[in-house]
């Protein structure tokens, strides 16, 4: 399984690195070396990261057969992904995004909303959708105002009842 990190904003530079925002700040996920899959439409690219860079809230990585501005331009608003694998080992209390795919959603007071269809990625915040009962899909922010408690163990998320949303 592919899992995106990053989200690719377009070129940077002259030799075709590309400016990206991790998922994940921080993360030890991103090295030289690694094996990575851009995803756009329907096109995808598997390269090696040949080279990182930090930059102010986001970094610019060199691929391996992207050596061009005019060749990076073609992944702009395209998706970084990894090799579930590859993935950092992450804390008791920490996720990766595709690990709330499945779960149930609960509010406070226990009343089933649905269960997790996706992550929505491409907005400032994620967007978690949720299937109700009848089918239909709940958008929810995922962000810490609503989304109060996630079990990882019991695969539920527990948010605040915001009268209106479902």
């Amino acid at each position: 399984m592919k899992v995106a990190v990053a989200h690719i904003r377009g070129p940077r530079g002259i030799k075709g690195e590309l400016a990206a925002h991790l998922y994940k700040e921080n993360s030890g996920t991103i090295r030289k070396g690694l094996e990575i899959f851009l995803v756009r439409e329907m096109n995808e690219y598997s390269g090696i990261i040949e080279e990182i860079k930090e930059l102010s809230g986001r970094i610019a990585i060199k691929i391996s057969g992207i050596d061009t501005p005019e060749a990076a331009e073609e992944w702009r608003n395209s998706e970084l992904y990894v090799a579930e694998a590859d993935l950092e080992p992450l804390e008791e209390d920490e996720y990766y995004l595709h690990e709330l795919e499945g779960m149930t959603v609960l509010t406070e007071e226990n009343q089933k909303i649905g269960t997790v269809e996706k992550i929505d990625t491409q907005t400032a915040n994620a967007i978690l959708n949720i299937k109700n009962e009848s089918g239909g899909i709940i958008l929810v922010p995922f962000v810490k105002a609503i989304v109060k408690e996630i079990n990882k163990k019991g695969k539920k998320i527990i948010i605040e009842y915001i009268e209106g949303l479902y």
